[in-house]
């Protein structure tokens, strides 16, 4: 998917979301990773701005596009955990029992659960947008893929958890 442009890397590292550019891809003035490595948003740094269902997970990413006119723009997600279930929340007993052993906030506060959010950068990625929601489904969501089409139209594919988990079929509503 990004074959043709610039970017070494895609990672998360320490709950921030990173993206490895190189801004000129000339064999004699490639920067190596620590000079590459630029820190989109986290918990600590280009925070999202609070909405029912943030804790301090900000992470996920789901991809790095070049959009048609040049900008760069991340997807990821953000919630309270890495799987940010929306309410009510149906998990089963034993199951939930060994996840708050284990810390799990299982019953923080959040209608939506997370949300697909993204970040925008208009100078090749020196700078990036505070992160803005891309979709806020009913159940938890989170974006898997983004790509732009021939004729330039991008999609963003997103994965949604349902707010049941650990049960062999669905429980009834």
């Amino acid at each position: 998917m990004l074959a043709h442009s610039n970017f070494t890397s895609l990672a998360i590292a320490c709950s921030s979301i990173v993206c490895g550019l190189t801004l000129n891809c000339d064999a004699q003035s490639l920067a190596t990773v620590q000079e590459a490595r630029v820190c989109v948003t986290a918990a600590d740094h280009n925070r999202p701005a609070s909405f029912p269902g943030l804790g301090d997970f900000v992470g996920w990413p789901g991809g790095v596009e070049r959009l048609p006119q040049g900008d760069l723009v991340l997807v990821h997600s953000a919630g309270y955990w890495h799987s940010s279930f929306a309410q009510p929340r149906q998990i089963e007993p034993k199951l939930r029992e060994r996840w708050l052993r284990d810390g799990w906030p299982l019953d923080f506060a959040a209608p939506t659960g997370g949300r697909s959010m993204f970040c925008r950068s208009l100078d090749a990625g020196k700078t990036w947008s505070a992160p803005q929601t891309l979709h806020d489904h009913r159940l938890d969501d989170g974006p898997h893929a983004i790509f732009t089409c021939r004729d330039g139209t991008v999609l963003c594919f997103l994965g949604v958890q349902a707010s049941w988990y650990g049960y062999p079929t669905a429980p009834a509503a």
